[in-house]
């Protein structure tokens, strides 16, 4: 048990590499093509940084449930190699652990020097600046008391607690700034209470530290970091204070400030601080999209590739190897049930050699007693066919098609030609609704034709090939009773698109008669006046049955 812990620890943090290189790589060319803001680069900088996290856990999980790879890219180096990749995993299991230590230790400390400066060293703050923070926090929009306070113990004004949201200014700060610029820093902070941000900090803080080993992390946290506090600079602008004096001020905190702790959020820092003052006066240099922030998601994807060519091609040399008949190894991504890929092993060699050591050797032409047929000879035959099957692997016989009967593959076949039937018709209904009053006829042909390639992109093969694999396990009334239920509903959408076109053009001839009062023939050819109104009639209450038909019903219960 503890060895499948530490292997399945050892493939999560295997695979935690390329998933968070994965999500960096789309989070700079999102940010790159798109131009997003500061306060939605950090929504998507948090959210990705939870996904990976969420990822590196799901792949942990699904490895240990399933004992077998959470990915069918190495569900065929883990059976069949040798103890070098167990004795790789422990070894990547158990450094991880001990280094652990490390950061869980670094975040311990910062938490308690969090819980040691909202107790210690504290003193009441100025009435004016009491007043301030009361004011701006219920301009704000903040719910919760916030409390100022000057502390001994902080270099640069912090907030810290969620719950209980304290705001610490130091007292160097506070005989060396300005009242504009006292205001400018404490309304920075009153943002970052404002937007949760200590909360979302101790969050992505206990990520960091248990995702220590990915480099990406680093980057998520930095991208968090730097964006949180441009966001917060620019509420401050928003309020019209000076530009160059809330510069200068953060310019003098950081001057006075040592190293803040992690969970404690802080005005001024040293690593974004020279952005952040380019920022607020406007001398923002533009950030160049390099590719080489490419390389990371290359490498981490190249070095797995060739970790597990390795063990493949060394199980190969050592005669250890054994040919499947699935091709699941080609789809890293494809996702595999517990035990659900079926191996198929080949008949060796050895297996032949005994079938052809209870033949005789015979030179004599053998008849069929059957069919009364001349064969030729046996050990001729036989090793012929020996020699033939030597080399090659016949896998070309379907499992999943060979157990089914013709009528169950064609229900299949039909049941996913309906499929795509109705949810082109259907989606695209909903769809062209919502674009009523958007688009004009032609934009709506236009994306009519985008929607249907889209349709078209779907591996419609792979879906059909699902249900033949999982023919026993479907309830086939139910589907084949939404299936119709689906198919009418298209087919009287279709109805009532011609009954409502026809209508229109007898209403359209209606008007041009009325126009013209002389014409004494209608447009339509042989159809009197009476007949259209009569047609039109008819029309309309075929028109009002059909909707009255697909108008959801009402189900009263007694």
């Amino acid at each position: 048990m503890q060895s499948h812990f530490l292997q399945t620890l050892g493939w999560a943090t295997l695979n935690s590499f390329w998933q968070m290189a994965i999500l960096w790589c789309a989070f700079l060319g999102v940010n790159h093509f798109f131009k997003l803001s500061a306060n939605i680069r950090y929504k998507a900088a948090v959210t990705a940084m939870l996904l990976g996290f969420g990822w590196f856990v799901g792949s942990a999980v699904l490895y240990y449930q399933n004992h077998s790879s959470t990915y069918a890219f190495f569900e065929n180096t883990i059976p069949h190699s040798n103890n070098i990749l167990n004795v790789c995993l422990f070894s990547a299991s158990v450094t991880y652990l001990l280094l652990l230590v490390f950061p869980a230790f670094r975040l311990f400390k910062n938490w308690q020097f969090v819980q040691s400066i909202k107790k210690e060293g504290l003193e009441k703050a100025d009435l004016r600046y009491r007043l301030f923070v009361q004011k701006i926090a219920a301009h704000l929009g903040i719910v919760k008391k916030v409390k100022l306070v000057v502390s001994s113990l902080v270099s640069s004004p912090v907030t810290v607690g969620y719950l209980k949201p304290m705001i610490l200014l130091p007292v160097a700060a506070m005989n060396q700034l300005s009242t504009a610029q006292v205001e400018a820093v404490l309304l920075h902070e009153l943002s970052h209470i404002r937007r949760y941000d200590y909360l979302v900090n101790f969050i992505v803080s206990i990520i960091h530290t248990l995702l220590y080993f990915n480099p990406f992390a680093k980057l998520f946290m930095n991208a968090i970091e730097a964006d949180r506090e441009t966001c917060c600079d620019e509420l401050v602008l928003q309020f019209g204070y000076d530009k160059v004096g809330y510069a200068s001020a953060l310019l003098q905190l950081e001057k006075l400030s040592g190293r803040h702790k992690a969970l404690a959020l802080a005005a001024a820092g040293k690593q974004n601080l020279l952005t952040r003052i380019e920022k607020i006066v406007g001398m923002e240099k533009k950030k160049a999209f390099r590719f080489v922030q490419i390389i990371p998601l290359a490498a981490a994807l190249i070095c797995i590739l060739l970790f597990n060519s390795v063990l493949i091609i060394k199980d190969a040399k050592t005669g250890t190897a054994i040919s499947y008949a699935a091709d699941s190894v080609f789809m890293p991504w494809q996702l595999q049930r517990a035990h659900g890929a079926k191996k198929i092993l080949l008949p060796t060699q050895k297996q032949t050699t005994q079938q052809t050591n209870d033949l005789t050797a015979s030179n004599q032409i053998k008849i069929d007693i059957v069919t009364g047929e001349p064969q030729q000879n046996v050990d001729e035959n036989l090793s012929s066919d020996v020699q033939e099957r030597k080399d090659f692997v016949h896998v070309n016989f379907d499992d999943v098609n060979g157990r089914l009967s013709k009528d169950e593959k064609e229900r299949v076949k039909t049941t996913v030609e309906t499929t795509k039937k109705v949810v082109g018709a259907l989606q695209w209904k909903e769809i062209e609704t919502s674009l009523a009053d958007v688009m004009n006829r032609k934009e709506k042909a236009m994306a009519r034709q985008e929607y249907y390639q889209e349709l078209n992109k779907v591996n419609w093969q792979n879906i059909e090939q699902n249900m033949k694999a999982n023919y026993d396990k479907l309830n086939w009334q139910v589907i084949q009773e939404n299936v119709n239920k689906a198919m009418v509903q298209v087919q009287m959408d279709s109805l009532q698109t011609v009954y409502a076109q026809a209508l229109t053009e007898l209403q359209k001839a209606e008007k041009e008669i009325g126009a013209k009062a002389k014409i004494k023939c209608v447009p339509l050819p042989d159809c009197s006046v009476e007949q259209m109104n009569a047609a039109k009639e008819t029309l309309r209450k075929n028109l009002d049955s059909l909707k009255a038909a697909t108008r959801p019903k009402k189900v009263v219960q007694l």
